[in-house]
């Protein structure tokens, strides 16, 4: 009889000291519950950083193909983000623009006044058709037309401002170039 009842005793044992064999089974069964959790999560977690990654080309790649000068500055004036545009316009780096403030590039006390407004947030429709001038490497003034937006945040508050502008010499050429082709058919209707 006792070598019948130790098996019950050493188990009653094992199970007040926290050996029991089920016990360590449930515990093992919830580690690979936990784990296969944890490998679910990372390989979602890998997706969406593939997603994030994939927005981000394409993003850049959008920016770096517009033709149209593109600045974008944080509350305080300070240049977050800029595109080739911009940089083939005024003839600085990248490196020198970010993290700088956009009075640097502005040519003139006007142009930082006509931005100041949308830059605080008092113009929360922004500007239309405004014109700026920017400062090149090498001193010239470059005349651009800008739209200019605020920046909004995730919680509706501004965050900044967005500029999109094109030099102005090129609008004034189109619109030589489409008054004098005007003027053309004005006489060539007139011949007839």
């Amino acid at each position: 009889l006792d070598a019948l009842a130790k098996p019950g005793k050493e188990r009653r044992k094992r199970a007040e000291n926290g050996f029991d064999e089920a016990v360590w089974v449930e515990v093992i069964r919830k580690m690979d519950e936990v784990y296969s959790e944890l490998l679910r999560n990372e390989v979602e977690i890998e997706a969406k950083n593939q997603e994030l990654e994939d927005s981000q080309r394409f993003v850049f790649s959008v920016m770096s193909a517009m033709s149209d000068v593109l600045i974008v500055c944080d509350r305080r004036g300070m240049v977050r983000q800029v595109n080739h545009a911009l940089l083939r316009l005024i003839g600085k780096p990248e490196t020198e623009l970010l993290g700088a403030p956009l009075a640097g590039i502005l040519g003139d006390q006007t142009s930082k006044e006509k931005l100041a407004p949308v830059l605080g947030g008092a113009h929360r429709d922004g500007l239309s058709d405004c014109e700026i001038m920017l400062l090149g490497a090498d001193g010239a003034r470059i005349p651009v037309a800008v739209n200019c937006s605020v920046l909004l945040g995730t919680n509706r508050r501004p965050q900044g401002m967005v500029l999109i502008g094109r030099p102005s010499g090129e609008l004034r050429r189109a619109y030589l170039q489409l008054t004098q082709a005007n003027e053309s058919l004005k006489r060539t209707q007139q011949q007839l």
